[in-house]
């Protein structure tokens, strides 16, 4: 036949993604959504831009973290401490002094004053305090000339019974003005707000404050896209309850937890995703690395890391970082599915996706900031925003694909009530349904291409095998007589289903060429039509004429023969868009690769045709699909109705050439709705086929 195996390898390429096939509107119905969006420009962007916000996040956090490993912040002349909360609870008014006995910053040793000493060439700044002790709610400290910070720390309260008015809460301020403390009211706690409330700027005995610190903080997911690459958060700490106690809070962040996390992820997660975008470019594949597992590996990876991170900063007591690192890991692991899923259920999990990740962002705001709304999350908004655009266009397909459909729907429906009205048309259509139901048929809504059933072979290759009857005949088929295969003569194996294009393509172009002189023989004896297509010359030239002919009257005539019609096999790149969108990449439920059909002027000659193949012993019969009963939703169809039947070719000729096990399909059509059924009407079904992705 010439076919090679062109076929099984482009449809290899369909399934690893490589081939292209599928628009936009296909990632609700391919199998493969991932590769098909890595292949389309606008996805080509948006990934691209997406991956290129992550490189530079990471890159400028990377580059941040090792330029700024001395001083953080400064240098400031006023430092104070502010308790917002106490371990008793109190808090705004409630809060009548710091809580602390000592407070200051630390120097590049990151270590209490105890024991840390003046980096050489600046003990010239070190001078010490020139004021430092309680102000109102507040614990202030003055440093002549200013002083740069790593952090800062804080001694407890020395006095007994003095633990609940240690700070469960507080803040640290910087400024370069002079405060007026005056009658020290400035100073009092805040009245009128929640402890956790308030913004990194605020205004104090008439200077202006930056706040530098908290008693816990977080990375920043933005670092080095803004000035520092640490949040600071709303949570409570619990001091030592030892009186005098010091306890230290540097700002520098932990190398390993810092690059676990942050630096590692980024980096590796940019490289694999650049290399993803690019492959779904240039639809390649590197070694086993196609466009959508390389971006499946990259978020796989990152989790990984994200793991690592969080329980190395478990060990460590960073209970927060640990908990935020953990969550993160789960909406992470859904890209990973994502990535990789089959069949029509991206935009779910996107959604999916979306719902979760903004869900964990909610409970980290909560948790952290004591606001789910504090903080949002850019790839939960990315996967909004995409699921929202999908939704918005697949919507306005269906309501284009439905627009199209509908005035023929009309057309269709309104002939069908006419039919039905008919005196005539009644008993057809009981007619039909009596046959259909004598087939038994009527219940069988799955039907595949299956291979033959295969008792043994040389290669030890086992079915499971169905109820036989005792002593079944074998014989072995002249094809494949010399590879010692032996079969069940005309039963199918149910275990097996065809997965070669190829072989379907082979059988089907046999089974095609031996089903036509049936299909003949059949309209003969029912009053059947088949489609011509007649040159007429005109004055503007030759034109095809379609028109309709009753075989019976023309059997004869040769001339009138060579205009017949007959419906071609059907097209290679038709039976690969079906396969991805509507049979999830299963090559056996392809059954119309040969497909015919006949036309009737009554119902009555139809019912009579279907009879006449149920009595032909050169046919089996496989399924009927019976669209013109009144059980039958016609907007399935668009309204348009006929009767389906897949068959089997059980010739003595068709099982000499290899394709009687080969499922074809004959349409069993009356005359007024193929006349309706114009070259325009069928247009615009393709349309709405195209726009739905069946």
């Amino acid at each position: 036949l010439g076919l090679h195996d062109f076929l099984d390898k482009r449809w290899d390429k369909v399934e690893e993604g490589l081939d292209g096939t599928g628009g936009l509107g296909s990632l609700f119905f391919t199998t493969q959504p991932m590769l098909v969006a890595l292949q389309r420009r606008p996805f080509q962007w948006m990934f691209f831009a997406l991956v290129t916000f992550f490189a530079l996040r990471g890159v400028s956090g990377w580059v941040k973290f090792e330029t700024t490993k001395g001083y953080l912040m400064g240098p400031y002349v006023h430092y104070r401490l502010e308790t917002m909360l106490t371990r008793s609870g109190a808090e705004g008014r409630g809060v009548t002094g710091p809580g602390v006995s000592d407070f200051g910053v630390l120097g590049i040793g990151r270590c209490s004053p105890e024991a840390s000493l003046p980096p050489t060439g600046e003990e010239e700044a070190w001078l010490p305090p020139s004021f430092s002790g309680p102000v109102g709610s507040s614990f202030l400290v003055t440093y002549p000339g200013g002083r740069r910070m790593t952090g800062f720390y804080l001694r407890t309260g020395e006095g007994a019974g003095s633990e609940p008015m240690d700070p469960a809460y507080f803040n640290v301020w910087a400024t370069n003005e002079d405060p007026v403390i005056g009658d020290e009211e400035c100073a009092a706690g805040r009245g009128g707000s929640r402890w956790w409330k308030g913004k990194d700027k605020a205004t104090w005995c008439g200077a202006e404050w930056t706040r530098v610190g908290a008693p816990k903080w977080m990375l920043d997911g933005y670092a080095g896209l803004l000035k520092s690459w640490w949040v600071f958060l709303q949570m409570e700490v619990s001091l030592t309850e030892a009186r005098g106690g010091v306890e230290t809070f540097p700002l520098h962040p932990d190398w390993g937890l810092f690059h676990w996390y942050y630096a590692s992820s980024a980096m590796l997660y940019t490289v694999l995703a650049y290399l993803s975008v690019l492959l779904g470019a240039l639809r390649r594949r590197l070694f086993f690395v196609a466009p959508h597992t390389g971006f499946a590996l990259a978020w796989l990876l990152c989790t990984v890391l994200l793991v690592i991170g969080g329980v190395l900063a478990l060990s460590r007591g960073v209970t927060h970082y640990a908990v935020e690192c953990l969550l993160r890991g789960l909406p992470w692991l859904m890209l990973v599915h994502g990535c990789v899923v089959k069949g029509p259920y991206f935009v779910r999990w996107v959604v999916i996706y979306a719902f979760t990740s903004h869900t964990i962002q909610f409970i980290i705001g909560a948790y952290m900031f004591q606001a789910p709304f504090a903080r949002i999350t850019v790839t939960g908004m990315a996967a909004l925003t995409l699921a929202a655009a999908l939704v918005i266009l697949r919507a306005r397909a269906m309501y284009k694909a439905n627009k199209l459909l509908k005035l023929d729907q009309l057309k269709y429906d309104e002939l069908w009530q006419s039919l039905c009205q008919a005196e005539g048309s009644k008993a057809g259509i009981m007619q039909l349904e009596q046959v259909e139901h004598k087939l038994g048929l009527e219940k069988r809504r799955h039907c595949v291409q299956h291979n033959r059933l295969q008792t043994h072979s040389k290669s030890s290759r086992v079915h499971p095998q169905p109820d036989l009857p005792h002593a079944a005949p074998v014989y072995e088929h002249p094809l494949f007589q010399d590879m010692g295969y032996v079969f069940v003569p005309g039963t199918l194996d149910p275990f097996s289903k065809v997965s070669s294009v190829n072989q379907l393509y082979a059988c089907a172009a046999i089974a095609n060429l031996l089903l036509r002189e049936r299909l003949k023989d059949w309209a003969d004896k029912s009053a059947g039509y088949f489609q011509s297509a007649a040159q007429e010359t005109t004055e503007g030239g030759e034109r095809v004429k379609k028109e309709l002919i009753k075989w019976c009257d023309v059997k004869e005539d040769a001339d009138v023969f060579q205009q017949l019609q007959w419906t071609t096999l059907k097209k290679h790149s038709r039976s690969i868009e079906k396969l991805v969108r509507s049979y999830r990449n299963d090559p056996s439920r392809l059954l119309d690769i040969s497909r015919n059909s006949i036309i009737f002027e009554s119902v009555g000659d139809l019912a009579n045709c279907l009879s006449l193949m149920t009595e032909d012993d050169t046919v089996c019969l496989e399924r009927v699909k019976n669209r013109m009963s009144h059980e039958y939703k016609s907007s399935e169809t668009g309204g348009y109705r006929d009767v389906c039947v897949n068959i089997r070719m059980c010739s003595r000729e068709c099982k000499a050439l290899g394709a009687d096990i080969h499922v074809c399909e004959v349409q069993l059509i009356l005359v007024d709705f193929a006349r309706l059924k114009t070259d325009k009407g069928h247009q615009n079904y393709r349309l709405a086929r195209d726009a739905r992705g069946s």
